[in-house]
């Protein structure tokens, strides 16, 4: 439960800073809701005995909420600390993305494999990534450390570190200096 906590104060710290400095209490808020029982989800199904009835019981609401947002976001994604979503809505993840920590994830987004080409390639993505509403990362591929990728960009391929991508399909629009 330890990483549990450390999580979920950095996702607390991006999500709300000013609420975060205020010591307020914020469950209870719309957008925070996902991402909290999304951790709290994630932490208890790695437990035994009684904290796997909680987590049966907390899953149940996790589940709802998803339903809520229209979001799938499974509890067997592995998110860094630091996920910040300003609009959970729409949000399709596949059950073995990796996300690293710090990432931004706007609205409309899927990233999901390819079951054309292959059935457990998914996306890889890195630090301090940004995804832009509307954006579909498609396959096995990495997503590089501060990258951005564009609204409603369809990336099918690798996207270098420090780089902005946009379109359909996504190309390299700019390097980034920092």
């Amino acid at each position: 439960m330890n990483k549990f906590t450390e999580y979920l104060k950095e996702d607390l710290k991006v999500n709300f800073p000013e609420y975060y400095i205020a010591k307020r209490r914020i469950i209870f808020n719309k957008r925070y809701q996902l991402i909290y029982l999304f951790r709290l989800s994630q932490a208890l199904s790695q437990t035994s005995g009684i904290g796997k009835c909680l987590y049966k019981i907390i899953n149940q609401l996790y589940i709802r909420i998803q339903f809520k947002f229209s979001s799938e976001i499974p509890v067997s994604c592995k998110i860094g600390k630091g996920f910040y979503l300003p609009h959970p809505y729409g949000i399709i993840l596949n059950p073995n993305t990796v996300i690293g920590e710090y990432c931004t994830v706007l609205q409309q987004v899927t990233v999901g494999n390819n079951s054309f080409k292959e059935i457990n390639g998914v996306a890889t993505i890195g630090n301090n990534v940004t995804i832009g509403a509307g954006a579909k990362i498609i396959g096995k591929l990495t997503i590089g450390d501060n990258a951005h990728v564009g609204a409603n960009a369809v990336v099918v391929r690798d996207v270098q570190a420090k780089s902005v991508v946009a379109g359909v399909p996504a190309k390299l629009i700019r390097r980034l200096e920092h």
